[in-house]
């Protein structure tokens, strides 16, 4: 109810009453006296509401920004200020929520979401973003405001693989199965939920059934590494060394796997702001495979931060993995230029001329990726093959003999050592490499093959 509201209708009296109430006086003398009577009661009601709306009002909360990036300043405050001009708006305590979340203001965030659930009770954003202030902190009250979450949307998947995730952590295995089992026909998260039925099953001793569903998601791009991780613990917990052995050796020659696409939390990570923020956004949408948007968000990084030699390297990598090989050449230059000690600089720009066989420049940039970081066995590693293809034998078996002292695990170092040693003639040591290979990889077809011919079966 606005001022014009409380006053127009405290003047616009039925005609009606008017005469009735001036019948029951002797003279029109009182009608002035009766007026301001009613004035006053007026302005003593206009008066009791106005307290009360202040003192049942919502004020936005407050958060320390001193320090802060100027754009997550700016963010933060203009949001702030929308929530003040619109106090009744769902939507804006919805984005000052969002912006504050983003920036890891979880508590301030929670207690706007409160207020655009108060406003807006329908909108499952709001008891989920709930949940998501809480899950770090008061796992089980988060589970409450996923489950009001579900029962708002229950067509969500995302929601209820949210719920599962959460039940599992809180070891509640019966009530996370039943969520995970509704995923099962869901095209995206099928195979996440299946890795975690395969989680309860280990969890409640059940190991048989835990590698058949490991099994599966084994093969899954989604969860193929987490799958040989845990199948690498299982392993290990049935005394089966040399399984454990081959699935943790898996696992190191698996890429990571991708994060599971949150549309909501999405929405949140978008209100990030400052470099650091945009950087790490561009690089999730990346790991959700969402190239297009990576992409536009790693033009515009670049573009407004073009001194910056992490958002060139970043750049640089995002386009490497898409083999847009020229333009990738062009960020890592840009990055050595604005920091030219910079190791992942070095190696990422000795990966270039080696996609397009210039075997002579990749060497240099490993080598010099190796002398800023001489634990790097990738550098080493690549500085072999490069050595092998410009046929200088004595430095690519001293290049993979440096990448196995750094990392001893690395099956493919080991097996490439054997193929040098084996065409120098050393079949002994050729030998004692290639089985070290397959204790490592099992799966390694080049090392059994030579091993074969050498006479050297396990």
């Amino acid at each position: 109810m606005t001022n014009n509201e409380i006053m127009t209708n405290d003047d616009q009296h039925p005609p009606s009453l008017v005469p009735s109430l001036d019948k029951g006086f002797k003279s029109r003398r009182w009608r002035p006296w009766l007026m301001l009577v009613v004035l006053l009661a007026g302005v003593g009601g206009a008066g009791g509401w106005y307290a009360w709306l202040s003192r049942t009002k919502v004020r936005p909360p407050t958060v320390n920004l001193d320090g802060a990036d100027p754009e997550v300043a700016s963010a933060v405050t203009k949001a702030r200020d929308k929530v003040i001009r619109s106090p009744r708006s769902p939507a804006a305590w919805g984005k000052l929520g969002k912006i504050l979340a983003a920036h890891r203001f979880l508590e301030a965030a929670r207690t706007c979401f409160i207020e655009a659930e108060r406003l807006q009770p329908e909108e499952v954003r709001w008891p989920y973003y709930q949940g998501l202030m809480l899950v770090f902190s008061d796992s089980d009250a988060a589970i409450v405001q996923f489950q009001h979450a579900v029962q708002l949307r229950d067509s969500e998947s995302t929601m209820h693989f949210r719920l599962a995730e959460t039940l599992a952590g809180q070891g509640r295995l019966d009530e996370a199965e039943e969520q995970y089992r509704r995923l099962r026909d869901d095209p995206s998260l099928a195979p996440r939920a299946e890795l975690g039925l395969g989680r309860l099953a280990y969890q409640r001793g059940d190991l048989e059934a835990a590698r058949a569903l490991l099994g599966r998601t084994a093969t899954r791009p989604t969860t193929q590494k987490a799958a040989h991780s845990l199948l690498a613990e299982i392993a290990q917990r049935s005394n089966d060394l040399a399984s454990a052995t081959r699935e943790r050796a898996i696992v190191t020659q698996l890429p990571d796997d991708p994060d599971w696409t949150d549309p909501f939390l999405n929405e949140i990570t978008r209100e990030k702001a400052g470099r650091d923020a945009r950087l790490d956004y561009a690089l999730g949408l990346s790991r959700q495979h969402l190239f297009g948007d990576a992409a536009t968000e790693f033009q515009n990084l670049v573009k407004e931060y073009p001194e910056w030699d992490q958002a060139w390297l970043n750049y640089g990598r995002f386009l490497l993995d898409n083999q847009a090989y020229p333009e990738a050449e062009a960020a890592f230059r840009t990055a050595l230029r604005l920091a030219p000690d910079s190791v992942n600089g070095q190696f990422y720009l000795g990966v270039v001329p080696f996609q397009r066989g210039d075997y002579s420049e990749a060497a240099a940039h490993f080598r010099e990726a190796a002398r800023l970081k001489p634990d790097h066995a990738m550098a080493y590693y690549n500085l072999g093959h490069c050595l092998k293809r410009l046929i200088d034998l004595p430095g690519a078996l001293a290049a993979f003999r440096e990448a196995v002292r750094c990392q001893p695990n690395m099956a493919n170092a080991h097996t490439n050592l054997g193929v040098l040693l084996a065409e120098q003639g050393n079949k002994a040591a050729a030998v004692a490499e290639l089985r070290l290979s397959l204790d490592l990889n099992p799966e390694d077809e080049t090392a059994k093959k030579l091993l074969a011919q050498l006479g050297g079966e396990k």
